[in-house]
């Protein structure tokens, strides 16, 4: 049986490091989104205002 040698908390480290880069791909993904509704709903004020000149918010 072939054994490795690995410091201790190595294998702690690897988890620990995907967990972190999953929840980094999970924050990017919500950072996304909230500037995908950013965007939305500028265009939306924008088109109230083309077709309401003098519209105020």
């Amino acid at each position: 049986m072939a054994s490795v040698w690995m410091p201790d908390g190595a294998v702690q480290d690897q988890i620990d490091s995907t967990v972190n880069d999953v929840v980094q791909r999970a924050r990017d993904a919500l950072g996304a989104a909230r500037v995908n509704v950013f965007v939305r709903n500028a265009a939306k004020k924008y088109r109230r205002h083309a077709l309401l000149p003098g519209l105020s918010d």
